[in-house]
């Protein structure tokens, strides 16, 4: 899949098995929101997919996120760490709800 007319970053690939619903799905909001959310998760590393009626979104980072170390004497940064990931990502999905077919489609 070839992104014309977009702003996209460096190294960001695409590819479908389905041209069609890849032109609906890749807008050019789309692309916006996925930069905004690239720029700020702060990772080189992020993936996104789209499988049947869901989206998959992969972030790498170097610190453990899924869990608070009671032992961390800094366990308010990791906690509002934790809390700015889960805002960038139901921002996201704000974002992706502009258009609820797309999710709705049968």
């Amino acid at each position: 899949m070839r992104l014309v007319g977009t702003q996209t970053p460096d190294g960001v690939d695409g590819w479908t098995s389905d041209q069609a619903e890849a032109r609906y799905l890749v807008t050019p909001q789309l692309i916006e929101a996925l930069n905004a959310f690239v720029a700020e998760a702060g990772s080189d590393a992020v993936a996104v997919s789209f499988t049947d009626n869901r989206m998959n979104i992969a972030v790498g980072v170097d610190t453990d996120r899924f869990s608070l170390d009671p032992t961390n004497g800094d366990i308010r940064a990791a906690t509002e760490q934790i809390y700015r990931d889960m805002v960038r990502f139901l921002r996201l999905v704000q974002d992706f709800d502009l258009n609820t077919r797309i999710w709705t489609k049968d």
